[in-house]
């Protein structure tokens, strides 16, 4: 919960498989606030999103039990929602493990208005750089994108990420 005065949060999403973190700003934790980061993530795959995105499983904060974010999610986008059960936060184990980690970046009492999609960008960048042994030593950044390649392949999307830098001399 946000001190009072400050209203910003993140909203975490872990990719289950590739274990890919991705966290954006809302400017509260009322539930019109949490559909717009929805919208932002969603937007974030573009037409690749139902293929990317199965499901959600979310605690059991009220900014997610509020009917605008159940109606979002499986009304417009179509997609399952799943709640973990009260007081288990093994149920989404690698959400709160990648909480902890961007926890390095922003401690406790952190104020998010303060913190600059820069800075959240940057800190993401380092945990999903970071190997993982359940994927064999691999990045989560690494295995995500070989997932969203594949999707691009099997579905004849074209690629709509970043390519490196052209690195050939003149």
């Amino acid at each position: 919960m946000p001190k009072k005065g400050y209203k910003k949060v993140f909203v975490t999403f872990c990719e289950r498989k590739t274990r890919y973190y991705i966290a954006l700003k809302a400017d509260s934790q009322s539930g019109k606030a949490v559909c717009k980061v929805l919208d932002q993530f969603m937007h974030l795959f573009g037409k690749r999103s139902k293929y990317v995105v199965q499901s959600f499983t979310f605690d059991n904060g009220f900014e997610f039990t509020n009917h605008f974010v159940i109606n979002k999610v499986q009304k417009e986008f179509r997609i399952m929602a799943y709640f973990a059960h009260p007081y288990s936060p093994e149920e989404r184990g690698s959400n709160e493990n990648a909480n902890r980690m961007l926890r390095e970046y922003f401690p406790k009492k952190t104020h998010f208005e303060h913190v600059t999609n820069d800075d959240l960008r940057r800190a993401l960048h380092k945990i999903n750089s970071r190997p993982k042994v359940v994927l064999n030593y691999k990045t989560p950044r690494d295995v995500f994108r070989r997932k969203l390649q594949e999707v691009d392949r099997t579905y004849g999307y074209k690629r709509h990420l970043r390519s490196p830098k052209n690195t050939s001399k003149r």
